[in-house]
């Protein structure tokens, strides 16, 4: 009976170690995944780090002055903005405002007693200037006013074309996965192969053909080049949207005929509220594609600043005062993408959902 007893304990034993062997593995694969994961978001997060710093710092820049929005400090004396800096005195350093600057000599006055003036024996451009952290929100303000033809005008055409573009885009994309997803075509696997075969294809070599045709027409210099295209359907939209569509029962589509419903009824009615989400994830993402889009606005409507959207308009402005006013292009950059950010925040959680659970939205 003790031997049993001992077995018993003994197996008990080796099986807690494993136990504890695994959950250490499972604490360590966490940690691991945490950290990586942490890694790619401070990667990913870097650049609008950088955008924002440098949209809120000054105009001008001086020598040792810290990234981002900070300023010299000043002190007012006499209707005098005099800049602050550390100076050793008698072996303590002081904070000291220049009055005199000089190269073999400077003098300095006391903000606390501006009418002591203290000799530097030296240059003052050998001591560290203090700063102040400031950040510029006028430059917002000058960017929204010095953009050519407008920021507000040129804000409205993205959301036109955008906008329009994505309604486009969802409404040929969604009958389209429909019937390939619902219906027995004659050639579907064909027509499939086809929709696939669209975005596989390289971008850059549709841009002669469709530039030599829409010219022709006299669609050049206006939006139509833009927005009529996306009518005809998106590759990827609709092989994404096929799939949600093929993960529902088809049981749903034959309940609803039952009771009388058409095709149209079905999908607007039966398929569309389940796939609320995922259509909500399609959108977002043609949204924010239209909205950075760059290339095909300044293919098709070169010399018309009054129909550009922001991301010409943006870099016109960059080539025109970005060497003189980086911080204001930085913030006509911040005020483009806030939209687009604001959108996926606002949608975020039907985004993941249609990622994580495409097809029933519960």
């Amino acid at each position: 009976m003790s031997v049993i007893t001992g077995k018993r304990v003994k197996n008990q034993t080796a099986g807690k170690e494993i136990k504890d062997r695994q959950n250490f593995r499972s604490i360590l694969v966490s940690i691991a995944v945490t950290l990586f994961v942490s890694w790619l978001a401070f990667v990913f997060l870097t650049p609008l780090y950088e955008l924002l710093n440098a949209s809120l710092g000054a105009a001008s820049r001086e020598p040792n002055q810290p990234y981002g929005p900070y300023v010299g400090r000043i002190f007012t004396y006499e209707n005098k903005d005099l800049s602050v800096y550390k100076v050793p005195v008698n072996g303590q350093i002081q904070e000291l405002a220049l009055i005199e600057p000089g190269r073999a000599n400077s003098v300095f006055i006391d903000p606390n007693n501006p009418t002591v003036r203290i000799n530097y024996p030296g240059s003052y451009r050998e001591l560290e200037r203090l700063w102040v952290f400031k950040p510029q929100f006028k430059n917002y303000v000058d960017a929204w006013n010095n953009l050519p033809n407008g920021f507000a005008r040129g804000l409205l055409n993205t959301f036109l074309i955008a906008g329009l573009g994505t309604l486009g885009i969802l409404i040929s994309s969604l009958f389209t996965a429909y019937g390939l997803a619902r219906f027995n075509l004659p050639g579907k696997d064909l027509m499939l192969l086809l929709v696939t075969i669209t975005f596989m294809l390289p971008p850059i070599i549709l841009f002669v053909p469709q530039y030599i045709m829409f010219f022709k027409v006299g669609w050049v210099g206006t939006w139509l080049p833009l927005i009529v295209p996306d009518f005809f359907g998106n590759g990827v939209s609709i092989f994404m949207l096929r799939q949600f569509f093929l993960a529902i029962p088809r049981e749903f589509d034959e309940a609803a005929k039952v009771d009388g419903a058409n095709p149209l009824q079905i999908l607007w009615f039966i398929l569309l509220p389940l796939l609320r989400t995922s259509v909500i994830a399609v959108a977002i993402i043609n949204f924010i594609i239209i909205w950075n889009d760059f290339f095909n606005p300044t293919l098709y409507l070169a010399g018309k600043t009054d129909l550009m959207p922001l991301s010409v308009l943006i870099r016109a402005f960059s080539s025109a005062r970005g060497s003189t006013d980086p911080q204001m292009i930085s913030a006509a950059a911040v005020i483009a993408t806030v939209v687009p950010m604001a959108l996926f925040l606002l949608a975020q959680k039907p985004f993941i959902r249609a990622i994580t659970m495409p097809g029933l939205d519960k």
